[in-house]
């Protein structure tokens, strides 16, 4: 049986079609697999036929990605919002919904509720304000005991003066200020790493010490003058942003790393825009993630710390990568604007995942190994390249725009293909000896060979 899956229904109409093996599960079967049934629920109308169907027990997350899913104008308003919770099934864990200021709600959410994720509903004019939600307020006083799981729009700010968290919650997510954070009441030794402390000053060090279920930052306009106050070493995760002023006159001061600031308990770091060179002695020598949005000087050798896992420079777009200058250790690769060469690196035999511009034939080099990957590209133009040098067993390959695949591209080794935006339109595209394809457009089944058994055609998501 699989375990941490996310089975997405298309409509309401495709419950009664669900696979045998998903719609058999009992409630108990989800909760110790982790398994998650899907339904995204965008109207009133389709609110109710879930709650009438007959089999909605089949489905244990729903996401209402409209702020009507339940709604009804309350009584004498025109503009307040009525929640209705109590009529919700007690077979839900996982709720995803959207919220604004103008909600008010009846009854609690299912006791059954192991994960609940919180959205804002943005106004343009009202992007980065904070906001009030008696809706949230009132699920923040109705916890659900079994709750594992909870997200809150950063910029939400609670009337209450306290909230108590349960127990139960291992994973809580809230990027806010520290008057916000001040409110929360946390369980003795909880430590939550998708909880930030976001402020645009320095940081007071004893505040934050007095919080040790915090270790995450989000530090505004920070200013390399300001290197000489440490980071407290509590610290895991770190994300330095530029917030620019209400005109060109008031730029942000430039964002220049300095070495030894930068304490090597982090193991996270993410950068808006790096107006220095990466040298030796900055970053932290246990990192394992790094995200750089704007960033295009060419990496030095054994620079990039050998535990980093992930990384992401989104704006990189030199012509090639020099020998050593990618750790063998990465699984996560994300180089968006990047078109040329990895020829001159060592095989990265950890890697899973790859978003790259385009690819071209050295891909191979990084990937001789590898058995199980996901790749992405913006552009597929140069279809002439060639896996063939790889053992893939399965790969998972998206394009941004409807591609052609070519007779040759695939190794013989693939066994399992998951394809979006591919288009196969020959035989000797997919190699004898695969067994399963999942694609988003249907594949004629003449152009497959024998070795195919299972053929799904179903929208898909491979990069998340």
């Amino acid at each position: 049986m699989c375990f941490n899956t996310t089975i997405s229904i298309d409509s309401i109409d495709s419950i009664d079609v669900c696979d045998p093996c998903y719609s058999s599960l009992s409630t108990q079967d989800k909760i110790d697999y982790h398994i998650f049934i899907k339904l995204v629920i965008t109207t009133s109308k389709d609110t109710q036929r879930f709650l009438d169907h007959p089999n909605r027990h089949i489905v244990n997350e729903i996401d209402f990605n409209e702020p009507f899913f339940l709604f009804a104008p309350e009584e004498g308003t025109r503009d307040v919002l009525l929640v209705n919770f109590n009529t919700l099934p007690n077979t839900i864990h996982k709720l995803s919904c959207e919220v604004n200021s103008d909600q008010r709600i009846i009854g609690t959410v299912p006791s059954s509720l192991r994960e609940l994720h919180l959205r804002h509903i943005w106004d343009e004019d009202r992007e980065y304000l904070e906001f009030n939600s008696m809706f949230i307020d009132h699920l923040l006083s109705n916890i659900p005991p079994t709750l594992e799981v909870l997200t809150l729009p950063g910029n939400f700010s609670s009337r209450m003066t306290e909230c108590v968290l349960p127990t139960t919650l291992y994973d809580f997510r809230y990027r806010t200020i520290p008057p916000n954070l001040s409110k929360l009441r946390v369980p003795t030794n909880k430590v939550y790493s998708g909880c930030y402390l976001s402020t645009n000053r320095y940081l007071k060090k004893r505040w934050l010490e007095s919080r040790t279920w915090i270790t995450g930052i989000i530090l505004g306009n920070y200013d390399y003058l300001e290197a000489s106050k440490p980071i407290p070493s509590q610290v895991r995760r770190l994300e330095l942003i530029k917030i620019y002023g209400a005109s060109e006159d008031d730029p942000p001061p430039p964002l220049i790393l300095v070495p030894g600031w930068l304490h090597n308990n982090i193991t996270y770091l993410s950068i808006d825009d790096l107006n220095s060179e990466l040298e030796f002695g900055i970053l932290p020598e246990y990192l394992e993630t790094l995200k750089i949005e704007i960033y295009n000087v060419p990496l030095k050798p054994h620079l990039l710390p050998n535990t980093l896992k992930y990384l992401c420079l989104s704006s990189y777009d030199q012509p090639f990568f020099v020998k050593d200058s990618l750790p063998a250790s990465l699984t996560r690769l994300e180089l968006p604007s990047f078109k040329g060469s990895f020829e001159q690196l060592h095989p990265l035999p950890s890697l899973t995942r790859l978003y790259i511009n385009e690819m071209n034939q050295s891909i191979t080099t990084i990937i001789p190994t590898v058995k199980i990957i996901y790749i992405k590209l913006r552009s597929f133009e140069n279809n002439q390249v060639t896996l063939q040098p790889t053992v893939l067993h399965h790969l998972e390959f998206q394009t941004y725009n409807k591609s052609e695949l070519k007779p040759g591209f695939l190794p013989s080794s693939i066994r399992s293909l998951v394809l979006k935006n591919c288009i196969v339109e020959s035989t000797g595209i997919i190699v004898d000896g695969c067994a399963s394809i999942r694609s988003d457009i249907k594949i004629d089944p003449e152009f497959l060979p024998h070795s195919v058994k299972f053929i799904t055609l179903s929208p898909i998501s491979i990069f998340s």
